[in-house]
């Protein structure tokens, strides 16, 4: 006996019941997996992997001190004029910087601190007296690889 089977096509797209739940799911776990990943590349790219030996320049003019960073130094014009001081940290290297001054008594100005991304910058006015500023950079491992040098301010 031959017997055939016959089947009419379905009118309309169906899946298993879990079979929605199941797309559902994987859509979700790919858009957080996505948008935490992203995240965390923004985060991971701040901070060095090592420490190389490129060199920054920080520029006295008339307007302040702009300071050009990259990994891993800064060098200073020898003087500025005392007094309300434009400062600029122009960040031109891969990772994050800042630039903070210890102060005439050895100690870090409060309140004082540039930041600034890669391929960004930070301003900020301090008012400075005549004297020797030290600048540098505090991220973990900057200073130690020679992100820091000196500011002779003149009355």
């Amino acid at each position: 006996m031959v017997s055939a089977r016959t089947s009419t096509p379905p009118t309309e797209f169906e899946l298993p019941g879990g079979a929605w739940f199941a797309i559902g799911a994987t859509i979700s776990f790919a858009l957080v997996f996505w948008l935490a990943f992203g995240v965390m590349a923004d985060i991971t790219t701040d901070y060095p992997a090592s420490v190389g030996g490129d060199s920054a320049a920080v520029v006295a003019d008339a307007s302040g001190v702009r300071a050009a960073a990259t990994e891993f130094a800064f060098s200073l014009e020898p003087s500025h004029p005392a007094g309300l001081v434009s400062m600029t940290l122009v960040n031109e290297g891969q990772t994050f910087h800042n630039l903070e001054i210890i102060g005439l008594d050895g100690e870090k100005m409060p309140g004082f601190i540039l930041e600034a991304d890669p391929g960004r910058e930070a301003t900020g006015e301090i008012e400075l007296a005549p004297g020797t500023y030290t600048l540098f950079c505090s991220v973990p491992g900057h200073r130690e690889a020679g992100m820091e040098s000196t500011l002779t301010v003149t009355g």
